[in-house]
């Protein structure tokens, strides 16, 4: 893998950021580059807007956060006394498709949990994630796509949506893909979540 280039200072992590989605992001600590002075703060984020929206004054102070983003299928596990049941696309929110048999190809979806968890588990509950490809699975997926004379994906979130809506299994499968979750349900009728 290729590192960024420029941070060479011992005790700075900005020399160990590989190249990719978060190359160029400004890390506090790397000083092997000329500062130059602007005319003026950059409020990339929007501050003022934010802060109108807000209804605070434009001295007034705000914190930030970032979280990285795993952009794939939205995809919804529904599993019941431990037991992945049922998948589906989010959809429009209210009605989804039936993606169960392509989502049980995928690893890091457990078909069901031992005894151990599912003491713990509500009966119903429902899992909520992005199934996505990793980079290097979508470049070799493009690769093989070019000598097989077929157009490429366009990007990777197109890839994993593509391979995941195959009506063969046994092709999303090969697509190597792989599953984030990100909140939990519970779906029970006594549930106070």
């Amino acid at each position: 893998r290729s590192t960024a280039r420029g941070c060479r200072n011992r005790g700075h992590p900005c020399s160990r950021l590989p190249l990719g989605p978060l190359h160029g992001i400004y890390i506090r600590g790397c000083t092997n580059f000329r500062s130059i002075s602007q005319n003026g703060p950059r409020n990339r984020c929007g501050r003022g807007r934010i802060q109108r929206f807000l209804g605070l004054s434009s001295s007034s102070s705000l914190e930030f956060s970032a979280e990285a983003k795993i952009d794939g299928l939205s995809s919804i596990l529904r599993y019941e006394h431990g037991k992945f049941f049922l998948g589906a696309t989010r959809g429009d929110g209210k009605t989804g498709e039936n993606i169960t048999e392509n989502l049980k190809t995928i690893a890091q979806i457990p078909q069901s949990f031992s005894s151990l968890y599912e003491k713990n588990l509500p009966p119903l509950f429902e899992v909520r994630g992005e199934v996505y490809m990793d980079h290097t699975t979508f470049l070799n997926l493009n690769e093989e796509r070019l000598q097989n004379e077929e157009a490429p994906f366009a990007n990777p979130r197109n890839a994993a949506a593509g391979s995941l809506r195959q009506l063969d299994a046994r092709i999303t499968k090969e697509r190597n893909l792989r599953f984030f979750a990100y909140a939990f349900e519970d779906l029970s009728p006594n549930s106070f979540f």
